[in-house]
């Protein structure tokens, strides 16, 4: 869990600073008038945009930078619902003291594992050929 937390932290830290760099290039851009902004390096030679083009290409980075920051944001967030969803789920934890737990399947291994450790509740199993046991 650890390791999922360190790497989806550096995955939304890049999109986090790649959205803010695009936002201040959609700054830049809109305020100069033209795309490339003066100088803004480029690989090769670009066509330069000017006048309702320039309007769109600051449009589209500011959207793609809102996407890019949420991306971020909920891969911060994963982790931590995912970790949450995981320790909800274990046996353990759970108070069954007087509730009814019926398991399908348990024939005998897994199912029959954790049929046993579901103590405190009362226990109706199917045991894969129709009959119904009952704890």
């Amino acid at each position: 869990m650890f390791a999922l937390k360190v790497s989806l932290g550096l995955v939304s830290l890049l999109l986090l600073i790649t959205g803010v760099y695009f936002i201040v290039l959609a700054r830049r851009t809109l305020k100069s008038g033209q795309y490339p902004p003066p100088g803004m390096r480029v690989i090769r030679d670009t066509k330069l945009r000017t006048g309702n083009e320039v309007k769109k290409v600051a449009l589209s980075l500011i959207i793609l930078s809102c996407m890019l920051i949420i991306l971020a944001f909920f891969y911060l967030y994963f982790p931590w619902a995912f970790e949450k969803t995981i320790g909800q789920k274990k046996h353990g934890k759970m108070k069954l003291n007087g509730k009814v737990v019926i398991i399908t399947g348990v024939g005998r291994g897994l199912g029959e594992a954790s049929a046993i450790s579901l103590s405190g509740a009362v226990i109706g199993a199917n045991q894969g050929d129709s009959r119904l046991m009952r704890s």
